[in-house]
């Protein structure tokens, strides 16, 4: 694992309670950062918040509905009041439905977009005043964005949408902050429940490294992105899935 120096460095993380969320929750406390994370029902990122820092100086946890504007909003001036500005965003909270198009209800496609592209949306909108010049943002993908994925439409559209909008807005963003995706494809992670354990074989069987990948990879790669190593990187996708979007 790289040691990266994020020292005087603060974190804004979406998504905390997930697995890719708390692995990079500890990589980011372990390579020195300030974290403001948030979480929506699963409260799990609380323990693992004392567990990291019990004194409680470096780590804010709050209850945030990003879906909503004005709590990303009120969140930004929270993250504002406490530490003064922000360095890094990574917008990772999501929602996986499976249902075929035919059946899929209005509820349900718009609970999936306001998720996974309406919260990216609106937290960038917020936190942007208050990143620091060198500051980074990563909004979390997938690789179902490239490829499809039957009986993921709303998932698929919506991830494949956080593609073109990181773009667009690395452009009006540059050259004071990078802003990257990264696509992550079958993540061992709770995201990955609704699927039975035959499909989830079937996976481990199609990919060509017969496994599933790790949190701690993805968080590896999202901080490989917010550091100094990715300087000159900016409106890229990076993938890490195995290559399962082309196998």
């Amino acid at each position: 694992m790289a040691n990266y120096d994020f020292n005087k460095k603060v974190l804004i993380l979406t998504g905390a309670s997930g697995g890719i969320g708390k692995a990079t929750m500890k990589y980011f406390f372990n390579c020195g950062a300030s974290l403001a994370v948030t979480y929506n029902r699963n409260e799990e990122v609380k323990a693992l918040a004392m567990e990291l820092d019990p004194t409680q100086g470096r780590i804010l946890t709050e209850q945030v509905d990003v879906t909503s504007s004005e709590e990303c909003n009120n969140f930004a001036q929270q993250c504002l009041e406490r530490y003064g500005h922000a360095d890094f965003l990574v917008n990772n909270a999501g929602v996986l439905r499976i249902s075929a198009v035919e059946v899929t209800s209005n509820e349900l496609w718009r609970q999936v977009i306001a998720t996974n592209l309406d919260s990216v949306f609106y937290m960038c909108r917020a936190f942007i005043p208050i990143l620091r010049q060198g500051g980074a943002i990563v909004n979390i993908g997938s690789a179902a964005a490239h490829r499809g994925a039957i009986d993921h439409s709303a998932y698929a559209a919506s991830k494949a949408a956080v593609l073109t909008f990181s773009r667009s807005l690395a452009l009006e963003l540059a050259p004071k902050i990078r802003c990257n995706c990264l696509s992550p494809g079958m993540i061992d992670t709770e995201m990955l429940e609704e699927l039975t354990e035959e499909v989830l074989q079937t996976l481990r069987d199609e990919s060509p490294y017969k496994r599933l990948g790790r949190p701690e990879e993805i968080a590896g790669a999202i901080a490989f992105l917010c550091s100094q190593d990715a300087s000159f990187v900016t409106a890229e996708t990076l993938h890490v899935n195995g290559a399962c979007y082309i196998s």
